[in-house]
């Protein structure tokens, strides 16, 4: 069940990062904002390694998804702050999660060949159909 913890915890910590991305938004240029974001995150995250003593070490293949990865967070983050910046965000964050709802589903059904059921089917038209009606 830790998992059931983690995204709990992540949940509430993002959810109130929100607010404070739009708060600060006012004040600060949203790519500025992320940028200090970022290099608080790569202080903490290198203490943690460190205190938990976990290696740096990545063969060459692995380095080269992470920096995609990388380059995909920072991209994709970008533009959802410069649109919480330029709208509501209680328009920006429903629309934004319906993507994160789906296409990682769709990507895992896909290549992950991971097994879809009515169930899932039922719930992922669940999410969707609360965050449209969120977003009226």
């Amino acid at each position: 069940m830790n998992w059931i913890y983690y995204t709990i915890v992540a949940m509430i910590i993002i959810g109130g990062l929100l607010f404070f991305i739009k708060l600060l938004s006012f004040n600060v240029f949203p790519l500025v904002l992320l940028s200090y974001q970022y290099i608080g995150s790569l202080i903490t995250i290198f203490i943690y390694l460190l205190i938990r003593k976990i290696s740096f070490s990545v063969n060459r293949i692995n380095l080269i998804k992470i920096f995609l990865s990388g380059l995909l967070v920072s991209t994709g983050l970008s533009f959802y702050y410069l649109s919480i910046s330029l709208t509501s965000t209680s328009r920006v964050v429903p629309l934004h999660n319906v993507g994160v709802t789906l296409l990682p589903a769709l990507l895992a059904f896909i290549f992950l060949k991971e097994k879809i059921t009515k169930r899932v089917i039922a719930g992922l038209a669940c999410s969707v159909l609360c965050i449209i009606f969120l977003t009226i």
